[in-house]
């Protein structure tokens, strides 16, 4: 082999290493919400996600009034009636109720390493008379930080509203509560 010929296979040698080295697009391994059903999407008002569902960042904007007076008239950003279902870095602002969770398996997850992942200024619940309520039928649900993740959650009434549940974790959760008038 000549001495240009063997530089020139050190150099594609050299190459196909460097190429297995650079960061890729990929999810890293052994990530379970790789591929979710739904990225970044606005949802209306009393949305429902399906059984066995994982979103990543979903917004919800609900229109009522906030308020003690008004929450006789419930208006829900999320409604979990359907097991399994996993919200990641969600935003959900401005509800008498910003989750009502009614349903075994719910995980509400905030990862830092994920799109619309939430702030103290820019929280995941945001400004909602009840930020989730875990009510009849809930249980082995989850709220907490992913790769050194926490959820914001800023400016709700009654931020976590446990009327259920068994087998259930809630950590990593940065709560802020409203400043009395």
């Amino acid at each position: 082999m000549s001495k240009k010929a063997g530089l020139l296979f050190a150099w594609m040698i050299l190459g196909v290493l460097l190429v297995g080295c650079l960061p890729s697009n990929a999810p890293p391994p052994g990530d379970p919400y790789a591929e979710p059903d739904t990225t970044s999407q606005t949802f209306g008002e009393g949305w429902t996600p399906e059984a066995n569902s994982v979103h990543l960042n979903p917004r919800i904007t609900c229109s009522a009034d906030p308020t003690p007076a008004n929450v006789a008239n419930a208006v829900r950003g999320v409604n979990i009636v359907n097991s399994n279902v996993v919200l990641i870095n969600p935003q959900v602002e401005g509800c008498s109720v910003g989750i009502l969770v009614r349903a075994g398996g719910f995980k509400l997850l905030a990862d830092k390493s994920k799109v619309g992942y939430a702030s103290a200024a820019s929280p995941a619940l945001q400004s909602n008379y009840r930020g989730i309520v875990f009510d009849r039928g809930s249980f082995g649900y989850e709220v907490k930080g992913l790769n050194e993740g926490e959820l914001f959650m800023r400016n709700n009434y009654i931020p976590i509203n446990l009327q259920a549940g068994y087998d259930c974790l809630i950590a990593d959760t940065d709560i802020d509560h409203p400043t009395p008038p």
